[in-house]
């Protein structure tokens, strides 16, 4: 596993990411590293990589509208996560209000392409460990399947079951 670059619109820009948000890229990453365990079917990239993605790409050249709503979206949502205030007017224009199904889409295939372009999963020791005892215990898990399995067919073929005369 390789997943832990950070994949930027612009490199040349990137080192206007404030530390604020690398630092929940850092956190998001592992937390959905660790809720992808439990719903495989979950988000593999968060909000917050999303608008380190946009945020040096919008410094390079504009970008289309669906592009700067995600943006303006998901920038504002996690500036009120931290307890900073908004303009109001950004506040309903862009944040308050839910993103159009164009832009669901935009953002959708943001992610995905976020993902493969950084490597895939997250690779890091504790998330590492816990991926392969989570597979051991799979395997563990339909092994023992497999046996019940085979005992019920047999006990079946030879009409030994387990009923017991009082």
């Amino acid at each position: 596993m390789s997943g832990n670059r950070l994949v930027v619109g612009d490199a040349s820009w990137a080192d206007l990411i404030p530390k604020w948000l690398l630092d929940e890229v850092a956190s998001e990453r592992m937390f959905i590293g660790l809720a992808s365990m439990l719903k495989p079917d979950i988000e593999k990239v968060g909000d917050a990589e999303v608008v380190a993605y946009l945020m040096p790409a919008s410094m390079r050249a504009p970008m289309y509208h669906e592009y700067a709503n995600i943006y303006l979206h998901l920038a504002g949502k996690l500036v009120l996560a931290r307890g900073r205030e908004l303009p109001e007017d950004l506040r309903t224009e862009h944040v308050d209000r839910p993103l159009s199904p164009d832009e669901l889409h935009c953002l959708a295939d943001l992610r995905r392409d976020i993902y493969r372009a950084r490597g895939g999963e997250i690779d890091n020791p504790l998330l590492n460990t816990l991926r392969d005892f989570k597979k051991h215990a799979t395997r563990e898990q339909a092994a023992a399947a497999r046996r019940e399995e085979k005992e019920a067919r047999r006990e079946q073929e030879t009409g030994q079951g387990r009923l017991f005369v009082a």
